[in-house]
């Protein structure tokens, strides 16, 4: 947990050392994987094609985080096309009345998206992902699913994020 705060600092001190309109760093709000759940996100460009992330927030069963490595593809207009690859939170199991149960899973996930700029060097970031969840978190859910005092929802092989970005 330790060398995780000191990334997440480090991201956030290298972002406020950059410089307004050309900056290469931000800030969002969101949804999702790369926002650590319920959660907030740091990025910083490396150069115009390459940016690392984190991310932190809570994924319902208890803390999430993700960092990862995202690589922009050259456009012609002012959106931004992406592929990612990160590593953190990917699977979360809740079950209502069972909260020794809860848990909250890591692994790798990959996935793409677009950055769609807004006025006020701001922009919408949406995103699917693809979880490789663990052995732990499938075995657990097929214990779950099994159990028929159990109701559990559907396991979907894709996650979709969604942020609101400010450039620093």
């Amino acid at each position: 947990m330790k060398r995780l705060r000191t990334f997440f600092f480090t991201l956030v001190v290298c972002s406020f050392t950059s410089n307004g309109q050309d900056s290469n760093a931000s800030l969002g709000l969101g949804l999702g994987l790369d926002y650590g759940g319920i959660g907030a996100q740091v990025a910083i460009k490396a150069d115009n094609d390459l940016a690392l992330f984190g991310g932190i927030g809570t994924a319902l069963a208890g803390p999430g985080f993700n960092v990862g490595v995202r690589y922009f593809f050259e456009s012609k207009g002012s959106e931004q096309f992406f592929v990612h690859g990160m590593y953190g939170y990917n699977a979360v199991i809740v079950i209502q009345g069972m909260s020794s149960a809860n848990k909250v899973y890591y692994g790798p996930s990959i996935g793409g998206g677009i950055n769609l700029p807004n006025k006020n060097n701001t922009f919408w970031e949406l995103a699917v992902n693809i979880p490789f969840r663990s052995s732990d978190f499938r075995n657990d859910w097929d214990d779950f699913n099994d159990d028929p005092n159990i109701e559990i929802g559907r396991l979907l092989p894709f996650t979709i994020s969604i942020g609101y970005n400010f450039r620093l």
